[in-house]
């Protein structure tokens, strides 16, 4: 049996402290994931003028949020860079469960 390999690429947001790049995972296939091209994260409410940069850095055209419009409104909304769609995807807790 292989070890488990771990990948952690954690890229500093003050107002995000668990952003990560998951590029370099092994698919099942044996491939892996290219650096670079997805992310995920935690929510993007508290992001500084300095985070946004960042992100624009990274060209993200598209943002998934995952989260309930309960948890948006009592968060407040994400603050992405200028451009970026954010498609709303909430994640039921009773649905998740099926």
């Amino acid at each position: 049996m292989q070890p488990v390999q771990t990948v952690v690429s954690r890229i500093h947001l003050e107002g995000q402290p668990n952003f990560r790049d998951l590029g370099g995972y092994e698919t099942d296939d044996g491939r892996r994931v290219k650096t670079g091209e997805i992310y995920r994260s935690g929510e993007l409410s508290h992001l500084t003028d300095e985070d946004i940069a960042a992100l624009e850095g990274l060209q993200i055209r598209t943002v998934v949020n995952l989260l309930l419009p309960e948890e948006i409104e009592k968060n407040g909304p994400d603050r992405l860079p200028e451009g970026v769609y954010e498609d709303l995807q909430p994640i039921q807790g009773d649905k998740a469960a099926e």
